[in-house]
C-alpha cells in the first residue's frame, strides 16, 4: 500500500507539472492570457513563473518514485508552487484587465488554455506532492548501501 500511495502522489504531480508546461508553451485560446505576450515580450516572466516551478517539481516528482526525498525539497516545492498559483491567477487577471483598457475585444475577456491548465496542473502538482510527502512519512523506502 505504501508503493501505491507513493506513486499515486508521484504521478499525480508528473501529470500537474506536464499539465503547467503544456499551459505555457502549447498556444493559448483566450483574451485573458497573458502567455502569448509573455513569451514574445518578456520569457523571463513565463520562465520565473510557469516553466521553472513546474520543472522543480516534475524532477522532485521522478526522483520521489525512486527514492526518499528530503523534507526541506518537499517544503521548498511547495514553497514555490503555491505562490506560483496566486501569481498566475493574478497576472491573468492584470492581461484580462489590460485586455479591456480601453476597448473590449468582440465578445468580452475570457481565460482560456493558457489559464486553466497552469492552474489545475500547480493544484494538482501540490496534492500529489502532500500524497508523497505523506506515504514517504508513513513508510520510508530504505536507502540503497553505499559502496
Amino acid at each position: 500500500m505504501q508503493i501505491f500511495s507513493r506513486v499515486t502522489g508521484a504521478v499525480l504531480s508528473i501529470l500537474g507539472a506536464v499539465l503547467v508546461l503544456c499551459g505555457a508553451l502549447l498556444p493559448t485560446y483566450g483574451s485573458g492570457d497573458y502567455e502569448p505576450s509573455a513569451l514574445q515580450n518578456s520569457p523571463l516572466i513565463l520562465l520565473a513563473l510557469l516553466i521553472a516551478p513546474a520543472l522543480l517539481v516534475l524532477a522532485s516528482s521522478i526522483t520521489a518514485w525512486f527514492h526518499t526525498l528530503p523534507t526541506w525539497l518537499f517544503v521548498l516545492d511547495l514553497l514555490i508552487v503555491i505562490p506560483a498559483v496566486f501569481l498566475h491567477v493574478f497576472f491573468s487577471q492584470l492581461a484580462s484587465a489590460l485586455a479591456c483598457f480601453d476597448v473590449c475585444p468582440p465578445g468580452g475577456v475570457h481565460f482560456g488554455t493558457g489559464f486553466w491548465l497552469p492552474l489545475v496542473g500547480f493544484l494538482l502538482s501540490a496534492v500529489g506532492l502532500l500524497v508523497t510527502f505523506a506515504a514517504q512519512r508513513q513508510h520510508p523506502l530504505p536507502n540503497p548501501p553505499t559502496p
